[in-house]
């Protein structure tokens, strides 16, 4: 089934970096680029999303993006999502680009559905369904709930989209989460018996999720909250020593890490004040709840819809593994809800519980229409993946997908080593930057270019008009 999804997205795995959240594919492709001319220990394993040297770095680029100091480093997350691409890359020597990155992409898709299905088969032995009518229950664990289950994650808009073309770090996380969950329910299944095996891959796994996304960090609290028992306390010690373990060594060093390119204050005042940028929202209550549910229903379609309806009509008994799914991503929500309105990908992390009630929902469905239901669930994926990613040149709002690396190859070709550019862009293009290989300053036009050149130290730019996202025309000027 990978193997088809896989063919249904070629359009859009062999194009350039250009639209949807690409840009974070781009930051990624740069460090690793980095790291490779200038060693890792460049900026001790901090991610780089900027190339550096004298006429790449800008003077206050703080204010160009609130994720990035003075030395261009990406602090907000951890940065195991960029050190593992990179050394897989340099174990294979394969150089850095996009399509080595997609590569990698759908590996990593491919352990997160081995490790879904795992997941499914060890949850649906304890999940049943009331049947009120002969009082006997409805068991999932069968192969046709396991194949079910499987699909829907496999054909989710979602996962085929971000698990191809987005690269980030909910992207290496998603499979560290489910190998978390799935290793830490066994433990909680075997009444937190000591096994140090057990309890070893689970931290391990653990930590290397918090040294990646905050969503490790929260799903070790979650376990540790429900391990929590007074008349048990001696025997679940363990795990909840494992679990605190698991979060204090990975942050440990991610704030030594991060604080020994910028600085101690200045680390701790970024952490504290994006910990308060990522859990405000813009706009209003409803607003908030439309924008969420909209990143639902365009990367689960119908299967979200399935989902909702499972969990209001189907007599589905709430295991213990349902409840922990439910408030793992909950809590996360609630945490960063700035966060996870303004990123459509959050929802990733809702994806395990979101297709396990979409399969609860079929049995409330009749035989003769639940085989059609499937079918028409599974073909709307596919439909909405395409519709909102089309196949050839341009997307649904007209933008060619090529001018971000056909306008960064012409600054590659123009634009010389002393000299700063600057582009009439409202943003800085990530894409653009990887293909020239060279940052730009995003300005208004020749006027501000001027004005930005004049804080620099150097005395030579150049400037390219765009217009209709085409360069039209170069220009170079001197203070």
């Amino acid at each position: 089934m990978l193997f088809v999804t896989i063919l249904i997205r070629i359009p859009q795995l062999t194009r350039p970096l250009s639209k949807h959240h690409e840009l974070n594919t781009a930051a990624v492709l740069t460090c690793i680029q980095v790291w490779n001319e200038n060693g890792i220990g460049f900026s001790n394993g901090t991610p780089v999303h900027m190339f550096p040297g004298n006429y790449n770095i800008f003077n206050d680029l703080k204010s160009w993006n609130p994720n990035l100091l003075a030395s261009g480093t990406y602090l907000s997350m951890g940065p195991l999502s960029y050190m593992v691409p990179w050394a897989v890359f340099k174990i294979l020597h394969i150089p850095p680009a996009e399509t080595s990155l997609r590569a990698f992409m759908l590996v990593l898709q491919l352990l997160s559905l081995f490790l879904f299905y795992n997941l499914v088969k060890q949850v649906f032995k304890t999940t049943y369904r009331r049947n009120f009518t002969d009082s006997k229950t409805l068991t999932f664990d069968t192969p046709y709930y396991h194949g079910l289950a499987v699909s829907f994650f496999l054909f989710s808009p979602a996962i085929m989209w971000f698990m191809g073309n987005a690269y980030c770090h909910e992207i290496m996380v998603l499979p560290l989460y489910l190998a978390a969950f799935y290793t830490g329910f066994k433990i909680i299944q075997s009444d937190y018996k000591w096994h140090l095996k057990s309890y070893l891959l689970y931290g391990g796994i653990t930590a290397a999720a918090v040294y990646t996304d905050w969503l490790g960090g929260i799903t070790a609290l979650v376990f540790f909250v429900q391990a929590i028992s007074i008349k048990k306390f001696n025997q679940r010690l363990p795990f909840l020593l494992t679990n605190a373990i698991a979060v204090a060594i990975p942050a440990s060093i991610i704030m030594w890490q991060y604080s020994s390119v910028v600085g101690f204050t200045e680390y701790r005042g970024f952490f504290f004040e994006q910990l308060f940028h990522r859990r405000q929202p813009d706009g209003g209550l409803v607003y908030i709840w439309l924008d969420y549910i909209k990143h639902f229903i365009t990367g689960y379609g119908f299967f979200f819809i399935a989902a909702i309806a499972g969990i209001v009509f189907n007599k589905v008994i709430w295991s213990r593994p349902l409840w922990i799914m439910f408030f793992i991503p909950l809590l996360h929500y609630l945490l960063f809800r700035g966060f996870s309105n303004e990123h459509d990908y959050s929802v990733l992390k809702w994806s395990p519980f979101v297709m396990l009630w979409a399969v609860f929902c079929m049995p409330q469905l009749k035989k003769k229409w639940e085989g059609f239901m499937v079918i028409v669930m599974l073909c709307f994926a596919v439909f909405l993946y395409e519709y909102l990613n089309p196949p050839g040149a341009e997307s649904y709002a007209g933008d060619r997908y090529a001018w971000m690396k056909e306008t960064g190859k012409r600054i590659a070709t123009e634009a010389r080593p002393d000299e700063y550019i600057f582009m009439n862009t409202p943003s800085y293009y990530y894409q653009v930057g990887w293909y020239a290989k060279r940052n730009y300053k995003n300005v208004a036009n020749m006027a501000e270019a001027r004005r930005w050149l004049s804080y620099q130290t150097g005395s030579k730019g150049i400037f390219f008009q765009l217009v209709d996202r085409q360069p039209i025309q170069a220009t170079r000027f001197t203070k």
